[in-house]
C-alpha cells in the first residue's frame, strides 16, 4: 500500500472531523499532553473531561503538581479509577522539575514514571513532532482491519505487525497530527461494532472492509467473565450538625488485598468498614454487620437501619454493597480507625464506591422536607 493516499485521506477527514478537546488547543504543552494521555488510558473520554479540567485548574503546570502531596493528588483524581496513573503522573512532575524540564526525546519521555511506548510516542510526537507511531486499542482495531489480520493484534507477531503498519502509515512531516488522526478514527468511525465504513475515508484501503466482514477483525482473546462480589459496609456516625463524624480509615495497602478489593491500588484513598460475603443475603450481612461494629467500637453502638443496595464495577467484578447505618453517642474506635467530619471526609481521596456511599448516608441523615412532614408528593 502507497502510504501517501490514506495518510492525505486521514489528515483531510481529520480537519473537518476532529473533537473539540482542551488539550488540543496546547500541543506545545508537553506536560497537558501527558496529563490528558494518561486520564485517556482506559477511560472514554466524556469521563475524563471534568476530571481534566478540575486537575489542570489545581495542577497547571509539571511544577505545581510536583508540589502536592500524593493526598491532594489523589483527591483531585478520585472518582477516576485506574490510580496508579495518578501516583505515575506525580512522580513523573517530580521527575520532570528535577530534571529542570520536560524531555524533548523519545527516550527521555520513556523514562518518565509510568509512561510506555505507546504514551512517550503521543506525547513526543504531539509536543515534539518526534515520527513515533503510537498503538492503542483504537489503533489496533483500525489497523487489524486494514490488514485484515488474522493472529491475534496484541500479542507476537501480530503485535509487530501492527507496529510496523502504523510506522509504515504515519506521516513524519505531521506525526502528532496523525497519530491523532488514527486514534479519532477508531473512537469516532472504526467502532468495535458496527463501524461507519461507509464514512471511513480509509475503506478502499481497507482489506477486512473490502471483503465485506469488518467486524471479523480484530481477532483478540475472549474477555474474561464478570465476576459478582458482595460486601456489607458498615456506616457508623456520631454528634450532629456540623459536628456529624463517620468512621473511616485511610487505606496504607500493607495488608494483603481481598478478592476484588486492590487495597495497594487504592493505597491513600478513605474507606469505610467492609465485609466480603458469600452471597447477597440482607439478615446474614446485617449479622455480621452489628457483630464488625461492636467489635470496632464496643457495646456502645446500635444499628439504625439499612441504606439502599449500590452496585459498582471495578474491572471484571460487579460488586453489590449493603450499606449499614449505625450509630454511638461516644466511642473511641479500635487502632486503624477514626472519626472524620463529613466536610473533611468530602475533601479527601474516595475512591466512586465510598463518594457513592457517602451521598446515599447523607441523604438518609438528611431527608427531603416532604418526608420529614410524612408527604408523598
Amino acid at each position: 500500500m502507497d502510504p501517501l493516499v490514506p495518510r492525505r485521506a486521514l489528515l483531510s477527514w481529520y480537519r473537518s472531523n476532529a473533537r473539540d478537546l482542551p488539550w488540543r488547543h496546547t500541543p506545545q504543552d508537553p506536560y497537558a499532553v501527558l496529563v490528558s494521555e494518561l486520564m485517556c488510558q482506559q477511560t472514554q473520554i466524556k469521563t475524563v473531561l471534568p476530571f481534566y479540567a478540575k486537575f489542570m485548574k489545581l495542577f497547571p503546570t509539571s511544577k505545581a503538581l510536583a508540589k502536592a502531596t500524593e493526598q491532594q493528588v489523589l483527591a483531585a483524581w478520585a472518582g477516576l479509577g485506574y490510580y496508579r496513573r495518578a501516583r505515575f503522573l506525580h512522580r513523573a512532575a517530580q521527575a520532570i522539575v528535577d530534571a529542570g524540564g520536560f524531555p524533548d526525546s523519545l527516550e527521555g519521555i520513556r523514562e518518565l514514571p509510568g509512561v510506555g511506548e505507546y504514551t512517550a510516542a503521543a506525547v513526543g510526537s504531539i509536543s515534539f513532532g518526534l515520527p513515533a507511531a503510537v498503538v492503542d486499542g483504537n489503533v489496533i482495531r483500525v489497523i487489524a482491519r486494514l490488514l485484515a489480520l488474522d493472529s491475534d493484534p496484541t500479542k507476537g507477531d501480530g503485535a509487530k505487525a501492527v507496529r510496523e503498519a502504523a510506522q509504515a502509515l504515519l506521516d513524519p512531516k505531521r506525526p502528532g497530527d496523525f497519530n491523532q488522526a488514527l486514534m479519532e478514527l477508531g473512537a469516532l468511525v472504526c467502532s468495535p461494532t458496527k463501524p461507519a465504513c461507509g464514512t471511513c475515508p480509509l475503506n478502499q484501503h481497507c482489506a477486512a472492509f473490502l471483503a465485506g466482514k469488518p467486524e471479523a477483525y480484530p481477532k483478540l482473546p475472549a474477555r474474561a467473565e464478570s465476576q459478582t462480589l458482595f460486601k456489607a459496609v458498615i456506616l457508623v456516625v456520631q454528634g450532629k450538625g456540623a459536628k456529624l463524624q463517620v468512621l473511616a480509615q485511610e487505606r496504607t495497602g500493607k495488608k494483603a488485598p481481598a478478592k476484588g478489593h486492590a487495597a495497594d491500588r487504592l493505597k491513600g484513598f478513605w474507606a469505610f468498614p467492609e465485609l466480603v460475603l458469600p452471597v447477597e443475603d440482607w439478615t446474614a450481612a446485617e449479622l455480621l454487620s452489628v457483630k464488625e461494629a461492636k467489635k470496632i467500637l464496643g457495646k456502645g453502638v446500635a444499628l439504625s437501619g439499612r441504606l439502599p443496595k449500590l452496585r459498582h464495577g471495578i474491572t471484571i467484578y460487579d460488586i453489590h454493597l449493603l450499606p449499614f447505618r449505625f450509630e454511638v453517642k461516644e466511642g473511641k474506635p479500635k487502632t486503624g480507625w477514626e472519626w472524620v467530619t463529613l466536610t473533611k471526609l468530602k475533601k479527601l481521596p474516595l475512591a466512586s464506591a465510598e463518594k457513592k456511599l457517602l451521598h446515599s448516608l447523607e441523604a438518609a441523615l438528611n431527608p427531603p422536607i416532604e418526608s420529614q412532614l410524612g408527604l408523598n408528593l
